[in-house]
């Protein structure tokens, strides 16, 4: 029966590959927008139109999303949404093995990882 921390490391592994499977997403969120105006001395309401909105450091961009593009902008939002949610729990499952180590020295010793293989070639003098 595998350990804890081999369940842990696995859960971490499908959560990566999860995460690698969403090749599209998009920050932010849709909001419709309504004009108002008029027309013959009527007043008219226009819309509903689409704007995307999201932060980028201090500044809020917006930008308006035509109706062509809609389906695949909420779905990009909703790819974000869900990279969010397992790195959330990507966190969660590193922290819960970081407890294991520090309660079990030898899984640290097991667990360090290994130095990556340098692929320069040595000079030669």
């Amino acid at each position: 029966m595998p350990d804890a921390y081999s369940v842990l490391q696995q859960q971490r592994s499908v959560l990566l590959d999860q995460m690698a499977a969403l090749e599209r997403m998009e920050r932010g969120r849709l909001s419709e927008q309504f004009l108002k105006g008029e027309k013959e001395g009527q007043p008219v309401t226009r819309g509903p139109y689409y704007v995307l909105q999201r932060r980028l450091g201090q500044q809020i961009l917006k930008e308006r999303v035509p109706l062509d593009r809609l389906p695949t902008v909420q779905a990009d939002i909703q790819h974000h949404q869900e990279f969010q949610k397992l790195a959330d729990r990507y966190a969660e499952i590193t922290e819960e093995m970081t407890h294991l180590q520090d309660a079990d020295p030898e899984l640290k010793k097991k667990s360090s990882p290994t130095k990556p293989i340098s692929s320069k070639k040595p000079k030669r003098s």
